[in-house]
Formats: C-alpha cells, sequence, structure tokens
C-alpha cells in the first residue's frame, strides 16, 4: 500500500508528468529513490524551488475516496494494467477503474471493447463484473482487430466469409 501511495504522491507533484514519471523510474530505479532525488534534480535544473511533492495525506484521501467509490487504481507496471497502453510513451502512469464506473452508473448503455487477442482475460472479466448494469441496462462488447482465420477455426465459419473485404487490415 505504501508503493501505491508514494507511486500517486509522485505523478501528483506538480511538474511530474508521464514522461518524467517514467524517466525518474528509469534512472533511479524505484519511487523512493526517485522521490528522494527530487529537490536535487530542481537544483541542477535551475529552479528556484524544490518540487512540492504531493503529501502523503491527499495521497491517501485520493486513494480512500475511490476505494469508497468501489474503485481502484491500477499503476504502470501492474499485470493489470493494459499492455497496449503501457507501450505507448506518454501513457498515464495512474488509471482509476472509478472512473469507468461512474460514467457506466450514468449511462444509457456500456459498449466494452477488447483488443483480440491483446486484452487479458483476467483483466476483461474484471472489467465486466464492473460494468455489470444492476438497472439492466443493455451492456455490449465489441472486439477489435479479430482473426477470421481464428474464429473460423473456433466453429465461426461466417466471420471469415464476411472478413474477405478485410483481410489485408486483419493480416497487419
Amino acid at each position: 500500500m505504501n508503493d501505491a501511495i508514494d507511486r500517486l504522491r509522485l505523478i501528483r507533484t506538480e511538474g511530474v508528468g508521464p514522461l518524467t514519471y517514467r524517466r525518474l523510474l528509469a534512472r533511479f530505479g524505484s519511487i523512493d529513490q526517485a522521490m528522494a532525488a527530487l529537490p536535487d534534480l530542481a537544483r541542477a535544473g535551475g529552479r528556484s524551488e524544490a518540487f512540492r511533492l504531493a503529501s502523503r495525506a491527499d495521497a491517501e484521501r485520493e486513494m480512500a475516496k475511490l476505494h469508497k467509490l468501489g474503485g481502484k487504481f491500477c499503476f504502470l507496471g501492474d499485470p493489470e494494467y493494459p499492455p497496449f497502453l503501457a507501450d505507448t510513451v506518454d501513457a498515464p502512469p495512474v488509471l482509476a477503474s472509478a472512473d469507468a464506473l461512474l460514467l457506466a452508473d450514468r449511462a444509457d448503455a456500456v459498449l466494452f471493447c477488447l483488443h483480440w487477442r491483446q486484452t487479458p482475460r483476467r483483466l476483461a472479466a474484471h472489467a465486466r463484473r464492473l460494468l455489470t448494469l444492476p438497472s439492466g441496462r443493455p451492456m455490449a462488447a465489441v472486439m477489435t482487430q479479430l482473426d477470421p482465420s481464428a474464429r473460423a477455426l473456433r466453429g465461426f465459419p461466417e466471420a471469415e466469409m464476411a472478413a474477405r473485404p478485410y483481410a489485408a487490415y486483419a493480416r497487419r
């Protein structure tokens, strides 16, 4: 839990964005060392004041508030963090799952998008459970970049026939 609080503190620090966050972790190897290095980095960069590290109390309050909403934080490097997003240079270092929950609760319907063979099953199952709407509103799922040949092998022969015009796209 302390590591998660410190990760949240670092990303909530003024002047630390997604790229800086990644660079700090790559350079210093841990959250503790990255946070400890901030004053020296500020001086070396010519800043008159050190970076104002977000307070532990603020981070704990933010985590408690999200937990109360039924959500949780997912940090870059966690097994649940979407791999397609982690490969993006400026991906957000932290994702809050309650954002989707709050929107789903207020939506007329939910469209759940999955990337064929890229979205881990565990993550998809967890998201499906979280997004199940007790009100009975519709929830639909869409898979992107399907492999028509693989679908045909799984008993969906119409998938290959319907996808012939898109064969070049599927081979990407």
